[in-house]
């Protein structure tokens, strides 16, 4: 079962009931761990570790609140860190904007949003994206046809097949591609379709988007 790992305060509750909600009635785990758990010794180092390689992708919710914890935000740079390999997602709130200056160089994804209706497709879409539930059958099917088609390469071809289609089934949203003009930096945003400017990561600066609104359209609008 595909797992997704979720870095957050124990402050910003009401993000972790969004992001339930939004992950209920899907096949992927979803690993809610408070930083707080790991500074006041409820959680160990080890067992972050293993959690965060058994997953898939690693959602980091980053708030005022957890910038305000020296200790927190220490975990999570050494979190992203053990996450490198996999996609790391960086939560924002629009509304925490210039509120918010912990850095996380290991992402591959910048999501400025909110944690509202208007949302919900659009995260569930994402962690939808990680199930992999559908593979192993596609697989086996894609194999039999193929070997059916040409005995021997042929059912490794039509597993390689069906795996292509599988994942296509769950299409991942991809943002807009961009390269911080400050720290060179090279990742993903995914951000509202009236607000094309956003906080780096990596560098704490502010970066615009010189892209037209159909392009930046993949979101809901502020009013949204």
């Amino acid at each position: 079962m595909a797992k997704i790992f979720v870095s957050h305060s124990q402050h910003d509750r009401h993000i972790v009931d969004f992001l339930a909600r939004v992950g209920a009635g899907t096949q992927v785990q979803i690993v809610f761990e408070e930083l707080e758990g790991i500074v006041s010794g409820k959680m160990t180092a080890e067992k972050i570790r293993a959690d965060i390689e058994s997953s898939n992708a690693v959602f980091v919710v980053v708030t005022p609140q957890l910038a305000s914890l020296a200790h927190s935000r220490d975990w999570v740079s050494w979190e992203t860190g053990v996450a490198a390999h996999r996609d790391v997602w960086v939560l924002e709130q629009r509304g925490d904007a210039g509120k918010v200056e912990v850095v996380t160089p290991a992402l591959k994804h910048l999501v400025r949003y909110d944690a509202s209706d208007a949302w919900v497709p659009y995260f569930r879409s994402i962690i939808m994206s990680y199930d992999d539930s559908h593979v192993l059958p596609a697989m086996v099917a894609g194999g039999t046809v193929g070997g059916a088609i040409r005995k021997g390469e042929g059912a490794v071809i039509g597993a390689g097949i069906a795996l292509l289609v599988a994942t296509l089934l769950n299409q991942r949203p991809q943002g807009v591609a961009t390269c911080c003009a400050h720290c060179s930096s090279r990742y993903s945003v995914h951000l509202p379709i009236d607000e094309p400017s956003f906080r780096c990561p990596t560098c704490n600066k502010v970066v615009t988007l010189q892209l037209a609104p159909p392009v930046l359209g993949i979101l809901p609008s502020a009013a949204g």
